[in-house]
């Protein structure tokens, strides 16, 4: 229990674990558009079938990292690369809810050229990946720092406070 009326650390501890776990998730929002948006400037067309009338057809990459339903069934493989093990999902089946031009109505449609459109896109999204990684250890950094000081401030003036007491 504390002789003080008012102890600042404890409020700049929880407001410092806030900033740090919002940090984190607007890192990984950016992270998520950063990847969607290097996708999309890939230019890939992706080979669909649909799954109610069986019409084969090209969409964009944007139509398929699109937020929405997706199912997919794939195998993780792993492999080694250098000393670390790679888990890397290959995917056997992937299709995503699409507005047929055939048939006019909103139905699966199976991803063809999934594997293909997984390599190209690799590239990408490691480097967005690994961009915004740096980006949330720099910005925690900085919160760490800061918060730093407003303790070491609040630490002096709880000592001062405890001299003024005695």
């Amino acid at each position: 229990m504390s002789l003080l009326p008012f102890d600042p650390r404890p409020i700049i501890t929880i407001v410092m674990g806030v900033v740090l776990l919002v940090w984190v998730i607007v890192c990984a929002v950016l992270f998520a558009r950063a990847a969607r948006r290097s996708m999309v400037a890939t230019g890939r067309m992706g080979r669909v079938r649909c799954e109610r009338c069986g019409t084969e057809y090209e969409v964009g990459i944007g139509d398929l990292t699109r937020m929405g339903f997706s199912k997919s069934a794939s195998i993780t493989k792993t492999r080694r690369e250098g000393a670390a093990l790679v888990d890397e999902p290959n995917y056997t089946r992937y299709a995503k809810r699409l507005l047929c031009p055939h048939c006019g109505k909103r139905a699966w449609a199976q991803v063809l050229n999934i594997a293909e459109l997984q390599d190209t896109m690799r590239a990408g999204f490691v480097k967005a990946g690994i961009t915004y990684l740096l980006l949330m250890v720099a910005g925690g950094a900085l919160v760490l720092a800061v918060t730093g000081i407003a303790m070491d401030i609040a630490q002096a003036w709880v000592v001062t406070q405890l001299q003024g007491l005695q």
